[in-house]
């Protein structure tokens, strides 16, 4: 299990604020580790994306979320800030906890028939079982959860560890992955990112109806 810790800077005003900022961390990770018991848990301080640097993923932004970022208290350009910062923090996020399952895996000697990717904040309202005792070992399986063409729900995923590296590393290609979905779909969203990287990779990918609730 990967996370960022609740704080959004390294920097700190005096020792009370550090002192503070660290407690919370501990309780955030102590608070996880009972809920999930989880083989191995890591909470980082909060990356910072340069957003000088991406200037691929702000053009994307400015077409796909103006009239929604427009209306953000703080004004557009840091509405894009902050959304370009939450799609690199998830994917990053997602990236490193993959990095954390392979170095369990050469120290406990160990593999895996399959690899589940879920939000800790979701829970499914099936039978997981049921769907992993479905799952075609040959594809990637995600939730239908109605969406549009072209879109794959980033939730949740089930499938071969072969295969679930490259949906944990889409990552490492992001900025241009933004690009071309920018240039295919007029703007950029993570669900039309993952459809373009799997259909990229050559990965086949099943829909499934699964309920899921967030808490």
């Amino acid at each position: 299990m990967h996370g960022w810790a609740n704080r959004k800077s390294r920097n700190f005003d005096s020792h009370q604020a550090r002192r503070s900022s660290e407690k919370s961390h501990i309780l955030q990770k102590q608070i996880l580790q009972s809920l999930y018991s989880p083989r191995a848990i890591c909470l980082e301080p909060s990356e910072s994306y340069d957003f000088d640097t991406f200037d691929i993923s702000k053009k994307a932004i400015d077409k796909f979320y103006f009239e929604i970022g427009k209306e953000y208290p703080e004004g557009i350009e840091k509405w894009k800030k902050n959304l370009i910062s939450s799609n690199f923090s998830m994917w990053d996020s997602i990236h490193r906890s993959h990095q954390m399952f392979k170095n369990y895996c050469l120290r406990h000697d160990t593999n895996y028939d399959l690899v589940i990717r879920t939000r800790y904040d979701v829970l499914p309202t099936v039978n997981l079982a049921e769907i992993v005792s479905r799952h075609d070992l040959a594809t990637i399986s995600v939730p239908l959860n109605h969406m549009p063409d072209n879109m794959y729900c980033d939730w949740f995923a089930i499938g071969s560890p072969i295969l679930m590296e490259s949906y944990f590393n889409l990552f490492n290609g992001l900025p241009d992955l933004m690009l071309k979905v920018d240039e295919r779909y007029g703007g950029w969203c993570n669900e039309f990112g993952l459809y373009e990287h799997l259909n990229c990779q050559g990965i086949r990918v099943k829909e499934f109806e699964m309920g899921m609730k967030f808490h």
